[in-house]
């Protein structure tokens, strides 16, 4: 298999850096989602065990995804 060398300073490596970054983002940002929505799951019994209210988990599902 071939392997391509690149320079750290060249624009290439920059914008595989760039997506890198951004991947890394989305991937934040859609396990966040996905927690939320479990959350949003528990029923009183696991809410009680965990030790949040009801109003914490309105207020943690409330929040729009990008938000931590």
């Amino acid at each position: 298999m071939d392997r391509v060398v690149m320079a750290v300073d060249s624009p290439l490596a920059e914008i595989g850096a760039r997506v890198v970054v951004v991947v890394a983002l989305l991937s934040c940002w859609r396990d966040r989602a996905f927690q939320r929505r479990q959350l949003a799951r528990l029923d009183a019994r696991q809410r009680a065990d965990i030790g949040i209210t009801q109003c914490d988990v309105a207020q943690e599902c409330a929040k729009p995804f990008w938000r931590a």
